[in-house]
């Protein structure tokens, strides 16, 4: 986790809310999620992007991670690039 989070620049975190679902823009499905800036990479101004910026979404539960948006990659050759 150490690794892929120091890899990571902007992560949505908390879970989706079901009564608090959004539009599906915006790279959050509720709008309870919030953004939390990792490095000086992007900053609020991203927002206006995020419509041409592809996604990577990884989830967790502490002891496994699932991810969506790079077809074809396994955990091991996600941390080696």
């Amino acid at each position: 986790m150490h690794e892929l989070l120091g890899a990571t620049d902007l992560l949505v975190a908390g879970p989706f809310v079901q009564s608090k679902a959004n539009d599906g823009r915006g790279w959050h499905g509720s709008t309870n999620q919030e953004f939390v800036f990792l490095t000086n990479r992007y900053d609020e101004s991203i927002r206006e992007q995020f419509d041409r910026i592809p996604v990577f979404e990884v989830r967790t539960d502490g002891h496994t991670a699932d991810w969506t948006g790079i077809p074809g990659m396994s955990p091991t050759d996600l941390l080696q690039h």
